[in-house]
C-alpha cells in the first residue's frame, strides 16, 4: 500500500503526473507534467466532516451542515444528492459520470492522476496521489487542509462478507462489489490516523457503536458519537 508523508496544504506547491507512457526496449518510459496546486482553502476552520456513503448516514440530515462552521468533504456518487466543499473520486467510471455532469463547472472535484491525464482542466490533484480509495483520501485531505477535529460519517466499513452496505449500491460505478472486502479501506484510514496523531477522528452512525474495524480498535486519536453528539459538537 502506498504511504503519505505528513504535509499540510500550506507548504504544498504541487507536483509532477505523469502525463504519458510509451514502451521501449524492455521497459516503460513516462513523461511528466507538472502540476500546481490548484486549490487555496481559504474557508479554514477546525472542524470537518468527512461523508461517506455507507448506509449508516442514512438517517441524518445533510442539510444541516448547511451554511454551518464545519467543512465538508465527500466521496465519488455523494455529488447526486449533496454538494460538500470538496469531492473526491477516484474510479473511472465516476470520474466520466461526474465530468458529464454539470457539477464540475462550480465545485471542487479532486482526482487521480489518471483521471487528470484523461480529462485535462476538469479535476484538481490529489496531494502525494495515494491510490486509496476515496473515503480514506478524503478524510487525508481533511487533514491536509489542517483540521484538527475530523468527524467520520457514513464510514462503515464491511461487517459482514459479501453484504455491501452502499448507499448507491447497483448505480452507475457500484455494480462490481461481489469479491469486495474493507481491508484495504480499514488499512489506510489507519495510515492516515498514524500521519496526523494530533487530529482527533471522530466516528458516526446513529448508535455511536456497531462495527468497527480490528485495525482501528488501538488508536487514540479516534472515539466513536451517535448522531445526536455531532449536532451538539458541531452547533447544527
Amino acid at each position: 500500500m502506498q504511504t503519505i508523508r505528513k504535509i499540510f496544504r500550506a507548504n504544498y506547491h504541487g507536483e509532477d503526473v505523469h502525463s504519458s507512457a510509451t514502451y521501449s526496449e524492455g521497459e516503460w518510459n513516462y513523461g511528466k507534467e507538472f502540476v500546481a496546486k490548484t486549490v487555496h482553502n481559504q474557508r479554514f476552520m477546525q472542524k470537518a466532516i468527512v461523508i461517506g456513503n455507507g448506509t449508516s448516514r442514512l438517517g441524518f440530515d445533510l442539510d444541516l451542515l448547511k451554511g454551518r462552521n464545519v467543512q465538508t468533504y465527500g466521496c465519488n456518487a455523494l455529488y447526486r444528492d449533496y454538494t460538500p466543499d470538496f469531492l473526491v473520486v477516484v474510479g473511472s467510471k465516476i470520474a466520466h459520470e461526474v465530468r458529464q455532469s454539470k457539477y464540475v463547472k462550480s465545485n471542487v472535484v479532486y482526482s487521480t492522476h489518471e483521471n487528470i491525464v484523461s480529462y485535462p482542466g476538469i479535476f484538481h490533484v490529489i496531494p502525494q496521489n495515494p491510490g486509496w480509495n476515496a473515503g480514506a483520501i478524503a478524510a487525508y485531505l481533511a487533514c491536509f487542509d489542517g483540521h484538527t477535529k475530523i468527524y467520520l460519517l457514513g464510514h462503515d466499513g464491511l461487517d459482514t462478507v459479501g453484504h455491501y452496505n452502499n448507499v448507491y449500491k447497483d448505480t452507475n460505478a457500484y455494480t462490481d462489489y461481489e469479491n469486495i472486502t474493507d481491508k484495504f479501506w480499514a488499512l489506510a484510514m489507519t495510515h492516515v490516523f498514524r500521519t496526523y496523531p494530533l487530529v482527533d477522528f471522530v466516528l458516526v452512525n446513529s448508535t455511536g457503536r456497531g462495527y468497527m474495524p480490528v485495525e482501528w480498535q488501538s488508536h487514540t486519536n479516534l472515539r466513536r458519537i451517535d448522531f445526536r453528539d455531532l449536532v451538539l459538537e458541531c452547533d447544527l
